[in-house]
């Protein structure tokens, strides 16, 4: 027992990555409706196997202090701004470029209230958080990343390797399942995910870090889901707009390439990083 939880910190992270992957295949494999729908919480089962079975850590306070479960209201309100507004410019960009990517609301239904989207939008966010999106969360970015920053002493190249990590987990349901990321050519949308993901993966580690909130990271995961989900059915489907804006198009991509330069640029006068920033 005592060898198990003294592993060191790189083999915890190959335990883990080597899990996360292989739960992944083998729930796309299956490819039913209970696999794929649990499919959110592998990052979080894998979490919990570490902690009770690997390392025997889960009764160490330690270990879930570096998870961060307390609340930071700065950074949640920075978690619901960032992919709003991210996600409405870049469909509005598209829009700019060609209006015939609009095609509004279907035929009968109108807005007939000023809070519609938004107070669905809040409430949806807001029961992903506690949910689904904690799921992923408390694995890529409660346990993954900080035992990252530890071991290489880079937080960008942590949050660079989580992004990775995070992209290649989405691939089984990409390339075996078929349930995700389905429209126009699969290498195109492939390529474009795994960048946007890394972007995302640099953004929500650094406010997770800054506020010590698995919070902070599954709130920006649930807004840029749910945002998405909201925007996405008044715009054409499939080629080309998935190419230019959408939840990974260039548009998106660039937006929050500029984003996350601006978040490792300009750091709060207080803040004091667990491990260097570098490359």
């Amino acid at each position: 027992m005592n060898l198990s939880r003294n592993l060191p910190e790189k083999q915890k992270i190959v335990i883990y990555c080597v899990l996360v992957l292989a739960f992944a295949v083998v729930f796309s494999l299956i490819n039913s409706p209970l696999t794929l729908g649990a499919y959110m919480f592998i990052p979080s089962i894998v979490t919990l196997i570490m902690l009770f079975i690997v390392t025997k850590d889960g009764k160490s306070k330690d270990a879930w202090r570096q998870i961060g479960f307390g609340v930071s209201w700065k950074y949640l309100a920075y978690a619901f701004v960032i992919p709003s507004v991210v996600l409405l410019t870049s469909y509005l960009i598209a829009y700019l470029i060609n209006p015939d990517f609009f095609i509004g609301y279907p035929k009968g239904e109108k807005i007939n209230h000023l809070l519609y989207p938004f107070l669905p939008i809040i409430i949806f966010s807001v029961l992903q958080t506690v949910t689904l999106s904690l799921g992923e969360e408390l694995g890529w970015r409660g346990y993954l990343l900080p035992k990252l920053i530890a071991h290489t002493s880079s937080r960008l190249k942590a949050h660079l390797i989580v992004g990775l990590i995070w992209a290649l987990w989405h691939f089984p349901l990409i390339f075996i399942a078929r349930a995700y990321n389905t429209e126009g050519n699969i290498v195109i949308t492939t390529i474009l995910f795994v960048a946007v993901v890394c972007f995302l993966s640099i953004i929500i580690g650094e406010l997770k870090m800054r506020s010590n909130s698995v919070w902070t990271a599954s709130l920006f995961h649930s807004v840029h889901n749910t945002v998405w989900g909201y925007i996405s059915p008044l715009f054409i489907t499939g080629a080309p707009l998935i190419y230019w804006s959408g939840e990974s198009g260039i548009i998106t991509i660039i937006l929050y390439a500029i984003a996350a330069v601006l978040l490792l640029k300009f750091k709060p006068k207080q803040f004091k990083p667990d491990a260097q920033l570098s490359v």
